[in-house]
């Protein structure tokens, strides 16, 4: 092992296993090797060291936090006074979606400027962005965004969708007259909303 000027005071230690050792020469070069218990030792110290010398926040970041719990508080409200069509026009002051967080099932996140609801409760992950995963999340649509309410006269081609007791279907063939629930077989349910205010409901 070649000579190093590595101090156990300054090593870096983010996780301690039963067989995990550390090898180092201190100030003087003289070879040290810990194992075990003395590297939690070490571990605790070095965690006492910095809680010792931690740097008290300013006045001016204690008021940036309490400035941005009000923020969060009055955006709560703002979210349950207002439709989802009206939260889809103000993307821009709504909360993002953030990678290695909970998330339940109707939450709502932005992406890409694009309001998206949970389908699931989860974790998120990389492989669950919105936009990208249609298990996890939903776009949001407007009232006018959605499909019309199923026609019993209308003719429908193959993928043309209808609105039909509080869900969305798609058509997988060219049929007339049958509806979603006298013809189950013939129709694809895409997702479901509410159809007081004719939300997204997943």
């Amino acid at each position: 092992m070649e000579k190093q000027t590595n101090y156990a005071k300054t090593a870096n230690i983010v996780e301690m296993y039963n067989n995990m050792s550390i090898e180092f020469y201190d100030s003087d070069n003289n070879y040290l090797r810990l194992a075990g218990d003395e590297i939690k030792d070490v571990a605790e110290n070095i965690t006492k060291i910095f809680e010792k010398f931690k740097i008290p926040k300013t006045p001016e970041e204690l008021k940036i936090e309490e400035l941005e719990k009000e923020n969060k508080q009055m955006l709560k409200i703002l979210i349950e006074k207002t439709t989802l069509d009206e939260r889809i026009d103000m993307v821009s002051i709504l909360p993002r979606w953030e990678v290695d967080t909970e998330y339940k099932i109707g939450d709502e996140r932005t992406y890409n400027d694009v309001l998206y609801i949970a389908k699931k409760d989860h974790k998120s992950t990389y492989e669950t962005i919105p936009g990208n995963s249609l298990e996890y999340w939903k776009k949001a649509l407007k009232e006018e965004e959605l499909p019309e309410i199923y026609n019993h006269e209308k003719k429908y081609k193959i993928n043309e969708k209808c609105t039909f007791n509080r869900r969305i279907y798609s058509s997988l063939i060219e049929q007339e007259g049958q509806s979603p629930f006298a013809s189950p077989e013939t129709w694809k349910v895409k997702e479901t909303y509410n159809g007081y205010n004719r939300q997204i409901r997943l």
